[in-house]
Order: C-alpha cells, then sequence, then structure tokens
C-alpha cells in the first residue's frame, strides 16, 4: 500500500480532556471534609456560647461577642462555600464522564473506520495495478465509484483487435462490482471520520465549556470573592479570607475607619458639610461642574482622597474623576473584607474581576471607569461606563430590569454593554463621526424575579427614576469637547423606570430606545410628550420591540395594567389586552433578518444562554438574547443610537420601516447635526 492513512491520534489530533472524573470526584470528597470540619468548628463555637452565658466580666464579653460576631458567620461562610464548591466538583466529575464515554465511543469508532480504510485502499491499489489505472486518490478523498477504463498490458494490446476487447471486456466485468463496492464503503468510511473529527473537536470544547463552569461556580461562592478581592500573592489572599471569614489575620484586627461623608468644601453643595445624600438627592449637575471647575487641583485630590463616596457618585463630574474615588472605595472594601455582605462581597469581586481585565491589557479597549458605586443604600448599586464617556460623541445609558440587582446583574450587563460599545464603534468608524460610550446603569433595587410579585407594581420604578434623572442630567453637565449625543436603552422594567426618568431630566436625550418593555406607567407617563425627547420630523425618537418569541414582557404589562410601547406582541392567554398602548412610539422587529446575516431574539433575556428559552420565553438561548452580538435587535439598538443627533433622513426612515440596518455611512450625518441639536 502506498497511500499513507493516518492513525486515530492522526485524525484526533485535538486533546479533549486532561485529568478523570474521578480526580474531580477526589477533590469533591476532600471538600466535603472541608464541610464537616467548619460545621463541627461552628457547632463547638455555638457550644462556647452556651457556656459563656452563665458567665460575667468584660472579657467573656468581648469572647462571647467575638463567636457571635465573627466565628460563627465565619464557619458557617466556609460550610456553605465548601458545599457549593463540592456541588460544582461533582457536576463537573460527573459532566467530564459522560464526555469522556462519548470520546472514547468516537474514538473506538474512528480506529474501525480507518482500518477499514486501510483495508479498502489497499484493494483499490491492487485493481488499479491489475487494470493499469493510476491511484488518483487519497485516504480522506476516495475515486468515483464508477470503474476508471481498464487498458491492457503491453503483451495483450499486441493481440488481435477481436481479442483485445475481450480482453477490456473480462477485466470490466472482473473488477467493476468489487471497485463500485469497495470504493462506496470507503466513501461512507471516510464521512464518518470527518464526522467524528468535528464531533472531537466540538467535546473539546464542552469540555472546556465544564471547566469554565467549574471555574465560575467556584468563584461565586464567599471564598471565592474573598480571593477575587484579593491581591496577588498566598499570603495577601489568605490574610484577605481570614478577615472576611472572622475579621483579623494572626490575631490583628483589619483597619475599619471608612471614608468620611463629611468635608468643609461640600458645604459649597450640600446644606451643610455631610455629603451623605449623595445618593438619592444628588445637587444640581450643572452646579456640581461649575463648583469643580473653580476648586483648585489640591482641593480636588484632597476631596478625592477624604470623601471618595461622595465625589464617586455626584452627578455632573467627569467620570474620570469619579473612577479615580470609586476606585479608592473598591481598595477599601478589599482591605476591610468582614465589612461586607455575602452580596456586597460578590458585587466587590465581580468590579474587580472587570477592572483587572482591562487594566491588565497594554492598551485597554474600550477603557472602563467605575461610574458609580455605592454600597450603603437598600441594594449595592454600581454603573460601570465602557469607552472615555468625557470625550464620547454618543453616550448610551442602559438601564437593567427585574432581578438585576448590581451584584446579580453586573456580569451579564458587562457583556451587553461590551457588545453594543463594539457595535456602535464599527458603525461610527465607518462614519467617521467619533467614539460611543455605553454606561451600564444598575443603580437601583429591582423587583424580584417570579414567583415575586413587585415586578407588577412600579414602585421600585419610582424609587430609582430620580437617580437615573440625575446621572442624566449628569452626562449633559460634562464639558462639551465634542458634540454629544446621548440615549438610553432599557430592557424589561428598565423601561418602566426609565420612561419616568425621562419626564423629569431637565436636558432632553436624542433617543431611547426599549426592549422587551415590561409596560410604562401611565400615571407617570400618559403620553409620550410627556418624554423628555428630542423630535425627528416632529416626532419623538422614541423607538421600541418585543420579539414574538419573548411572551413574558407582555404577560408582565398586561398583569400591571401598564401601557404596551407598541402594539403586537402577544401575552399568557391574551392577557396583554388588558394594557394600553403608548401611542407615538416607533417599532422595530427583532424576530431576526437572514438576508443581513442577523438572528432573532428567542426569549427575554438581553444576553442569551443555554439551550432552554423556559416557559413564556422567560430566558433567550445562547446568541439570541436582546444584545447578543448577532441579533436584529443589536443592530437596530446600535443604528438607532449611534444617529440619535439626527434627523429622520430617508434611510433612516426605510431602515425602521423595513426592520433592517441601514448601510453604516449614513451614520455620518450624526456629526454635522449633533452641532445644532433641535
Amino acid at each position: 500500500m502506498t497511500t499513507h492513512v493516518p492513525t486515530a491520534a492522526g485524525v484526533l489530533n485535538e486533546r479533549v480532556s486532561v485529568g478523570a472524573a474521578s480526580e474531580a470526584r477526589s477533590i469533591a470528597g476532600d471538600i466535603a471534609n472541608v464541610r464537616r470540619s467548619a460545621d463541627r468548628f461552628g457547632i463547638a463555637c455555638v457550644q462556647a456560647q452556651a457556656a459563656l452565658e452563665e458567665c460575667t466580666g468584660r472579657s467573656v464579653g468581648a469572647i462571647a461577642r467575638r463567636l457571635q460576631g465573627s466565628l460563627i458567620p465565619g464557619a458557617a461562610i466556609v460550610s456553605d462555600a465548601a458545599a457549593s464548591a463540592a456541588r460544582a466538583f461533582e457536576r463537573y466529575a460527573g459532566r467530564v464522564a459522560e464526555l469522556d464515554d462519548e470520546a472514547r465511543r468516537v474514538h473506538q469508532g474512528v480506529v474501525a473506520w480507518l482500518d477499514s480504510i486501510s483495508g479498502a485502499v489497499t484493494e483499490i491499489e491492487r485493481i488499479c495495478d491489475a487494470i493499469l489505472a493510476p491511484p488518483d486518490f487519497s485516504w480522506d478523498r476516495p475515486p468515483s465509484p464508477t470503474l476508471p477504463q481498464p487498458r491492457l498490458r503491453e503483451s495483450v494490446a499486441r493481440a488481435e483487435p477481436v481479442d483485445r476487447e475481450a480482453a477490456l471486456a473480462l477485466l470490466q466485468q472482473h473488477y467493476e462490482a468489487l471497485w463500485r463496492n469497495t470504493v462506496l464503503c470507503w466513501q461512507g468510511d471516510a464521512y464518518d471520520v470527518r464526522a467524528a473529527a468535528d464531533r472531537w473537536r466540538e467535546l473539546g470544547a464542552e469540555r472546556r465549556a465544564a471547566e469554565r463552569a467549574l471555574a465560575a461556580a467556584l468563584g461565586d461562592t464567599s471564598i471565592g470573592h474573598l480571593i477575587a478581592v484579593s491581591p496577588a500573592g498566598l499570603g495577601e489572599r489568605a490574610r484577605v479570607i481570614a478577615v472576611g471569614l472572622t475579621g483579623e489575620f494572626a490575631g490583628v484586627r483589619a483597619p475599619a475607619d471608612a471614608p468620611g461623608m463629611e468635608h468643609e468644601l461640600l458645604a459649597g453643595l450640600f446644606p451643610t458639610t455631610d455629603g451623605s445624600s449623595v445618593w438619592h438627592s444628588p445637587p444640581d449637575a450643572k452646579a456640581v461642574a461649575a463648583w469643580w471647575q473653580e476648586l483648585a487641583p489640591e482641593q480636588r485630590a484632597d476631596l478625592i482622597a477624604s470623601v471618595p463616596l461622595v465625589i464617586g457618585n455626584l452627578p455632573g463630574l467627569a467620570g474620570a474623576v469619579r473612577d479615580s474615588a470609586n476606585r479608592l472605595m473598591i481598595e477599601f472594601y478589599r482591605t476591610n473584607p468582614d465589612l461586607l455582605s455575602v452580596d456586597q462581597l460578590k458585587l466587590v469581586a465581580e468590579v474587580q474581576r472587570i477592572l483587572d481585565r482591562t487594566d491588565h491589557q497594554a492598551r485597554p479597549q474600550p477603557p472602563v471607569h467605575l461610574y458609580s458605586f455605592s454600597l450603603t443604600e437598600s441594594a449595592p448599586m454600581v454603573a460601570m461606563s465602557y469607552g472615555d464617556i468625557d470625550s464620547a460623541t454618543h453616550v448610551t445609558v442602559q438601564v437593567a430590569g427585574m432581578g438585576n440587582d448590581a451584584h446579580e446583574g453586573l456580569a451579564t450587563w458587562d457583556v451587553a454593554a461590551l457588545e453594543l460599545y463594539d457595535a456602535q464603534r464599527a458603525r461610527l468608524r465607518r462614519g467617521l463621526v467619533g467614539g460611543p460610550a455605553v454606561v451600564a446603569w444598575l443603580g437601583y433595587d429591582t423587583p424580584r424575579l417570579p414567583p415575586r410579585l413587585d415586578v407588577l407594581s412600579s414602585t421600585a420604578a419610582e424609587a430609582g427614576a430620580g437617580r437615573l434623572q440625575a446621572e442624566l442630567d449628569g452626562i449633559a453637565a460634562l464639558p462639551k469637547t465634542v458634540p454629544r449625543a446621548t440615549s438610553v436603552v432599557a430592557h424589561s422594567y428598565g423601561t418602566t423606570l426609565a420612561s419616568i426618568a425621562l419626564t423629569k431630566v431637565e436636558t432632553p436625550v436624542d433617543t431611547f430606545v426599549m426592549l422587551g418593555s415590561a409596560g410604562i406607567d401611565v400615571a407617570a407617563v400618559p403620553t409620550i410628550d410627556r418624554l423628555r425627547v428630542r423630535s425627528r420630523g416632529g416626532q419623538p425618537a422614541v423607538y421600541a420591540t418585543t420579539a414574538p418569541a419573548d411572551k413574558l414582557a407582555p404577560t408582565g404589562a398586561g398583569l400591571s395594567r401598564r401601557a404596551l410601547p407598541e402594539v403586537g406582541p402577544l401575552g399568557l392567554l391574551g392577557v396583554q389586552r388588558r394594557s394600553s398602548v403608548l401611542e407615538g412610539v416607533t417599532s422595530f422587529k427583532s424576530s431576526g433578518d437572514p438576508a443581513a446575516g442577523y438572528v432573532g431574539t428567542d426569549g427575554h433575556s438581553i444576553i442569551g444562554s443555554g439551550s432552554d428559552t423556559a416557559f413564556l420565553g422567560a430566558s433567550a438561548s445562547t446568541g439570541r438574547g436582546y444584545g447578543d452580538r448577532t441579533t436584529q435587535a443589536l443592530a437596530m439598538t446600535a443604528q438607532l443610537t449611534t444617529q440619535s443627533a439626527s434627523p429622520p433622513t430617508r434611510q433612516l426612515r426605510e431602515a425602521v420601516a423595513s426592520d433592517r440596518p441601514v448601510a453604516s455611512e449614513v451614520c455620518a450625518v450624526g456629526a454635522e447635526t449633533a452641532r445644532n441639536p433641535q
């Protein structure tokens, strides 16, 4: 045989896995032992506390407080984290076992098919030699099932024509069926080998996904969060974990003097020198911008260092200034993790992960600012800006919906903000307009997910609208080094909140886009004219889309009797008929545009995950959320928000009418019209 047939290792040249399921199960067992040890320690602490109740004295009281305040909760945290980690390793071990079993079957199949191909190659080469046909094939590119025209050897070729024809017919008759059957089997085997190689690569990707899921599960524990907020190095991590669990390390208490809220220079903004009302009652953004401009550089530096919680949350200050102050708060909490609740610790860890991701790049794209950050409210609050908000020509504020308190939703909205930023930047670069900035705003206490029903009330929206209004006016108050257009993109219950905020802003925004709206409170927004949104062609630049598969949004709107921003979305059992329709909103589709290469949104999520869309389309599948990269919804959102200062050009009107993004060069009109906003 002269044709080379590879071994299975040559075809399946990617390692599907390293390590066995038994090793993961062994680790799970070790972690389970840690949990049992933590439980025993916790029980011993509780028993000690009970025994101390019979004693008196200052030292006894101090020990009792230490048991109650640090050691018993710390043991519970270790126990819970160990239980979560053990479950994660068990899930991982189960998945690894499944993948290894399938990989073994794929490998065995490839070995058998290659053996069969090797035999076929030998047989076909023998026939080629017999009929003097050139062996024009390779192991994975078999010849045609039709037998090549036989040729006669020289000794026979000199025979009489009748004898030559008889000899050729004999060769044809003898080898034709054998050739066809052998080649057909070979073709089937080659197809199976190619399919097996594809599946082998998929198995490798699934194994890596399982490893990422394990890492995410381990990171999403209290100890994982403590590791995330700790500086590099085993010693520093040990200190942070110890402080987080017990409030001390090696007998040394952590410093706990929180940055102040008072400064004499704040008297120019607040009624007194106390800035503790900065979140719910911030000063006028224009006044803040003017006040900051009058300060000397050393005064600004002193304020950032002394009252970072105040400065970091003052609408009207530059994003870079607020980022510097808020990072000081992150560093304070990293030094004092024992001051944090589980939810607060999770948020600090997630913020640190995002900052580390960008700080470790030689040239971060986009730059990320910690635009607002507070752990002093009813729920953790945060806003991250992607892109340089101080110099951006187009600023978009994304408003999250239900179940997206900062510690729960930041990881998802980090992805959504980056996707929108990339889509906007691609359009603006081609249009030669400028750069975008996207703010992922998780600055309110969001309603809980069903079966809780607080999403049917507008209470949370009303409570958070004031803060969003202040932030939007703060963006408007930033110095305009370039013309700036501002947009709001809201999802789900975020549309309820954003619409209320847009009735309060001093400076109108250029565009308002609603994705999967949970409904508009008609008591606060009776008509579209109440929204402070600039007009295009005499009509407010307000847009909305709800995917046909998203039944959750119209169901929620119908049950709450809030108005739908568009006609057409269908909810459960026609409940959307209980809602009125907010007239004047321009609707666009999000069901997909195959001709343009855009897929449809198949559920309510901003970013899809997994393959299950759940009841009422409550979640979108991977790549099919409203904000996912290849969706029609994201393409249209990027288009509308990068033309937010534009008049209603013919191309844009046609694009919205046809629900297809227009050519990117149309975006160039935004630069000129932004100089002369309506």
